[in-house]
C-alpha cells in the first residue's frame, strides 16, 4: 500500500476510533468525563477534516502516489 494511502487510512481509523471512544464512555455527571468527552469529540472531527482536507489536496486515490 502506498505510504499517502496508509496515511489516510490511519487518519480516517484514529478519527473513528476517537469518536467511538467518546460513544462508550458515560458521563455520569462528572465534569472530567463531559470534558474528556468533548476532547474526544473535537479530536475525532479535527483528525476526520485533515484527512479530508488530505484527499481532497491529492484528487482522489489516483493521484496519491
Amino acid at each position: 500500500m502506498d505510504k499517502k494511502k496508509q496515511e489516510f487510512v490511519m487518519m480516517l481509523f484514529s478519527g473513528l476510533m476517537l469518536f467511538m471512544v467518546s460513544l462508550i464512555t458515560p458521563s455520569n455527571g462528572s465534569e472530567v468525563r463531559i470534558y474528556f468527552k468533548g476532547f474526544m469529540i473535537g479530536g475525532g472531527i479535527i483528525v476526520l477534516a485533515l484527512a479530508v482536507s488530505m484527499f481532497l489536496k491529492y484528487k482522489g486515490f489516483k493521484n496519491m502516489k
